[in-house]
């Protein structure tokens, strides 16, 4: 994935944005030994950028930012949901940020009949790359 500002500006800002790109694509083990066993691999690519002098992003996959997240949980969690979908702050980041948890579940329940429930926990976006 690769994000070119100029090629952003050279679209007048209509969401011109991330784009897949690359040619001579290849992923192979190479010569180097892990200490614990196995090999190391390789990922190599050619890329022919669009505009001289343009600052360029590289990305493994499409970027997921903190914003689009409290974003797509703002939309979910409508007062129409209330009784299906809420969200609560777990905890801040080392940045300052709010670590939001969803909790899907049967609001309209008695709260004992909820405390009691299993529960399961999903996680996402934990590590770069592993969308």
């Amino acid at each position: 994935m690769f994000y070119s500002k100029k090629e952003a500006e050279a679209n007048d800002g209509s969401g011109y944005g991330w784009y897949r790109d690359g040619q001579n694509i290849c992923y192979f083990q190479n010569s180097l030994k892990k200490k614990g066993g196995g090999f190391y691999y390789t990922l190599t690519f050619t890329v022919q950028f669009k505009h001289d002098d343009s600052e360029v992003y590289l990305a493994h996959c499409y970027p997921y930012t903190y914003s689009d997240c409290t974003e797509l949980l703002q939309k979910l969690c409508q007062p129409e949901s209330k009784d299906r979908i809420r969200k609560t702050i777990v905890c801040k980041t080392i940045a300052g940020n709010d670590c939001e948890m969803a909790i899907i579940t049967n609001f309209s329940s008695r709260p004992e009949e909820i405390a009691i429930r299993r529960a399961i926990v999903i996680t996402s976006r934990v590590h770069p790359g592993e969308s």
